[in-house]
Order: structure tokens, then sequence, then C-alpha cells
């Protein structure tokens, strides 16, 4: 399981439900991690492919998770 943060368009709310339908139609494993109204975060267990995401504007997968605090001390 990986996460992958999407960005979503004009309406939030349609491209979160367009983002869920999505992963549940196409059999994908998920859970919603964090949801902004700019963005969310999901913990998914493969690569979504945004050309079947009209309402999202970009996904990027999570390569590195921590706090600004661990990124400070560096």
């Amino acid at each position: 399981m990986s996460y992958f943060v999407f960005i979503h368009g004009k309406n939030p709310i349609l491209s979160l439900a367009e983002i869920v339908s999505y992963l549940e139609t196409n059999g994908f494993c998920h859970k919603l991690v964090e949801y902004r109204n700019s963005f969310s975060v999901f913990e998914i267990d493969k690569e979504p492919d945004i050309n079947k995401l009209g309402g999202t504007i970009k996904i990027g997968k999570v390569l590195v998770e921590g706090s600004s605090k661990d990124v400070d001390e560096k």
C-alpha cells in the first residue's frame, strides 16, 4: 500500500466523489487519510490512472513521510 496525493479541480467535493467512485469501481483497496479543500490523500494498493479522473488536476505518489520539524533539524 502506498500514499497518493490527489489535487482537486474547481469543485473539490465532486473531485473527491469521483476519486472514491473510481477507486471502488476499479477494485482498489483504499483508505482516505486526509481531505482538504484543495487535495486529498489516499492509501491505495496500486497506481491510479489520472486519465480516468476528469476532476483531478494531478496525482503524486508520496515517497517520504515526516514532519516539518524533521526537515528543520537536517
